[in-house]
């Protein structure tokens, strides 16, 4: 246990969401869509197992990613974000999530990412996962559909 403390938090949280897998999913369930939302079809497969870009293995993905580029002590939230030139961008949608969270009231984006839907290398020395960092939050177009929000209380 004590090799524990050298290890990043981050990954602590990744190893731990995977693996928890399809079981924490019934536990926490991903809240409904609304019927009418702008981006209830791109967002389908929000919180299940199934692949997709905002599948339960990419968003703890993104939270993992998130969590490890943030500088600050405080909360942390990937926020999925709509892959489209129609949506907000990520520092109007962090913004707007302020007062959402009893203890993280105040949140401000911080960086902002793509999390693609590769599939894991399957070999040694293969490419797999493939993440792209935007180091900004001002981007309103389909590329980040990931936002880093964190804040403090």
């Amino acid at each position: 246990m004590i090799y524990l403390q050298r290890v990043p938090i981050a990954i602590l949280a990744l190893v731990g969401a995977l693996v928890a897998g399809p079981a924490a999913a019934q536990r926490h369930p991903a809240p409904a869509l609304e019927k009418n939302a702008p981006d209830a079809q791109a967002v389908q497969s929000l919180g299940t197992a199934d692949p997709g870009p905002y599948s339960e293995r990419n968003q703890s993905l993104a939270q993992a990613v998130c969590t490890a580029l943030s500088t600050k002590v405080g909360w942390v939230f990937a926020v999925p974000r709509e892959c489209s030139d129609q949506v907000a961008s990520c520092a109007d949608i962090c913004k707007s999530l302020s007062g959402k969270d009893g203890q993280a009231t105040h949140l401000s984006c911080f960086n902002s990412i793509h999390i693609y839907d590769d599939k894991p290398a399957s070999k040694i020395s293969s490419l797999g996962l493939k993440t792209f960092k935007y180091n900004s939050c001002d981007k309103a177009f389909c590329g980040p559909n990931y936002c880093c929000c964190g804040g403090d209380s």
